[in-house]
């Protein structure tokens, strides 16, 4: 492997792996600094008065800066490279809430809850700005009509999971989505695809499946994601075996075609995540019934079965996957296991015609097994005005700390230069916190570039009243350019 790859890959598994809290005082203890001599009030002195620096006139209004008056009682305001809070959201209430999605695209965030209330369920959308102060009113896909469907069917499109969103377009804008539909949140469930353009105004939606085909799990959803050529691809978990993949137009398929095959090594899947392109084509990871991690590359006709460093046997019960920034079919995944609960975070590669690996062995930094540790989610951004070995990664993990449950935010900027690759941390943010029984779940995390970053998460309510949708955004402090 290229020295370029295995310097940011090192520098990527310490941050993931990393557990330690950095706390910020964004009030730093200030010095009130008086000027001596004469009182500028003095009868026949024009002196203007001194100004005095305190603490209160110094402070401004960048959460990046600490601000505190010198030894010379002049106010300094020094910048600071770390994470701050930017906006807390009212959180969304519901008697429970299954799953949730996130994507953003230019300065934009777009959040998907799949919820039920009074045993009735639906799936909205929020759409919402780097600047808003509130989540707005949102888009209800159970009130989308459905084209493909037969009139005498129309009381089977209810949604029955969270929406796989990708943003497919920004001029003119288009978000695509996909969702399971049926009419009860187990059993057999076709697939609709939705089309959504400025202000989430449907452009057009319709089944995919003309049969039933999805196994319906309210914690699951379909994955949508966009090819470098711009294509489209869609995958889910089968009804009976295996998982399929959607080429990602609008047209109707029914999945007999041999042109969309079934592409998981014949049996049930559990979970799957999308590894977006590799060489021109979709790539794949998913675990299965059996505990296997399996990942395939779209063309090839078998999947590869990858190592597991965690203590066999292996209860899978989530995995995710994030692109390693411009570096080319590489993708750090990161799924969990329980019994005890445990999460492993590691480098998987994928070439058509060549199938997949993790190309670490187990026991090196970029195989790690956390204890106490539910899978991560990530996500990153570069600058125009940083050079091109330079990205900013931020994650978000849930895990179990002196028997409570956390959630923590953590930042990183990843120095990924050929002769000095290097971390530099932007610290970590403590989200939510319940008990062992109720660990904030579900969690997502994007970027608005530069600096915005939202993050999601479900958590049970203090009161056990239902379940409540938590939306957050901080801002990353960033240096005016970063380099070695």
């Amino acid at each position: 492997m290229p020295a370029t790859h295995l310097s940011r890959l090192g520098a990527i598994a310490l941050f993931a792996t990393t557990g330690c809290s950095f706390w910020f005082d964004f009030e730093e203890l200030q010095t009130e600094t008086t000027e001596l001599g004469q009182d500028a009030s003095t009868p026949g002195n024009d002196a203007a008065p001194v100004e005095i620096c305190t603490a209160e006139s110094c402070k401004d209004t960048d959460p990046c800066t600490d601000d505190y008056c010198d030894s010379d009682g002049e106010c300094v305001h020094d910048a600071k490279v770390r994470i701050v809070e930017d906006r807390i959201f009212d959180p969304l209430v519901a008697d429970e809430i299954h799953q949730s999605t996130l994507v953003a695209s230019n300065n934009t965030f777009f959040v998907s809850v799949f919820k039920s209330d009074s045993e009735v369920h639906d799936t909205e959308i929020y759409q919402f700005t780097d600047t808003a102060t509130t989540l707005g009113l949102p888009t209800s896909v159970d009130a989308i009509e459905l084209s493909g469907i037969p009139e005498a069917e129309a009381a089977t499109t209810t949604p029955v999971s969270a929406l796989g969103m990708v943003v497919a377009g920004t001029s003119p804008f288009q978000l695509v989505g996909y969702a399971a539909i049926g009419d009860s949140l187990s059993g057999a469930a076709k697939i609709a695809r939705f089309e959504f353009g400025a202000n989430l105004t449907v452009t057009d939606a319709r089944s995919v499946t003309q049969v039933p085909l999805y196994l319906a799990d309210r914690q699951r959803h379909p994955v949508v994601w966009q090819l470098n050529n711009n294509e489209l691809r869609a995958a889910w978990r089968s009804a009976e075996t295996g998982l399929y993949l959607h080429p990602g137009g609008r047209s109707i398929i029914a999945y007999a075609d041999p042109a969309t095959p079934d592409m998981a090594p014949g049996e049930s899947v559990l979970d799957v995540a999308a590894m977006t392109d590799t060489a021109g084509g979709a790539a794949v990871l998913w675990t299965n019934a059996s505990g296997e991690l399996r990942a395939q590359a779209e063309g090839d006709n078998t999947s590869s079965l990858l190592e597991q460093c965690g203590a066999s046997p292996h209860t899978l019960v989530s995995l995710s996957t994030a692109r390693l920034g411009t570096t080319d079919a590489f993708w750090f995944a990161s799924f969990t296991q329980v019994d005890p609960i445990s999460s492993e975070f590691g480098i998987v590669q994928c070439i058509p015609d060549a199938g997949c690996i993790k190309p670490f062995t187990c026991g090196s930094e970029n195989a790690s097994v956390i204890a106490d540790q539910y899978s991560s989610v990530f996500a990153h951004t570069t600058r125009q005005q940083d050079p091109d070995y330079v990205s900013y990664f931020v994650s978000v993990t849930p895990s179990i700390v002196d028997s409570t449950g956390v959630l923590e935010l953590q930042g990183s900027i990843q120095i990924d230069d050929p002769e000095a690759g290097a971390s530099r941390s932007l610290g970590t943010v403590s989200l939510g916190e319940n008990d062992t029984a109720r660990v904030p779940r579900s969690p997502h995390v994007a970027i608005v570039a530069p600096d915005k970053v939202v993050t999601t998460w479900i958590q049970a309510a203090a009161d056990g009243s239902g379940d409540e949708l938590h939306v957050t955004r901080h801002r990353l402090c960033l240096p005016e350019q970063e380099t070695l």
